[in-house]
């Protein structure tokens, strides 16, 4: 079906009058967006610089508490300045909310025993419960550790 050119006038006018996508404006991030992305870059940057893991599971604000850096300048200053503070106080990522080192390791103990036991064709509660004693017979945690422990095995990535 043949268009008129009074249609193709009209496409070829809404056509032009579209932007594409990436020539239309992007909202602006809020200052707390802004915060928020730098302090996720921060801990990746943290992670990277020590080769610990559990900088991932640091809090933001926690993070966020141990540093005191202009919101003016660019990212790139922002993160060098802000990762040579936590440098230079000796800041953990325990100090900044994720588990510490012993907890990483229960953990490890535990999932590892528990896969072990279902492997071996024990049941899922059984499993849980000898996984559980084995991590707590290797080892010692604190009252405050205990409660960061994961015990349900869908917690953990396959």
């Amino acid at each position: 079906m043949k268009k008129s050119s009074r249609q193709l006038d009209k496409e070829i006018t809404a056509a032009l009058r579209a932007r594409p996508a990436h020539a239309r404006k992007r909202k602006p991030k809020s200052p707390h967006e802004i915060r928020t992305s730098r302090l996720k870059a921060l801990r990746g940057t943290m992670r990277d610089v020590l080769g610990e893991d559990a900088w991932d599971a640091t809090d933001l604000a926690s993070l966020e508490s141990w540093i005191d850096v202009d919101d003016d300048l660019s990212d790139r200053e922002w993160l060098e300045i802000a990762k040579n503070q936590l440098l230079d106080n000796n800041v953990l990522p325990e100090h900044a909310g994720a588990p510490p080192p012993n907890v990483y390791l229960w953990n490890d103990v535990f999932i590892s025993t528990y896969r072990m036991n279902v492997d071996d064709g024990m049941g899922t509660e059984d499993a849980i419960d000898t996984a559980r004693q084995n991590a707590n017979d290797t080892v010692e945690l604190t009252l405050n550790e205990r409660g960061m422990t994961k015990t349900d095995p869908k917690l953990y990535k396959d």
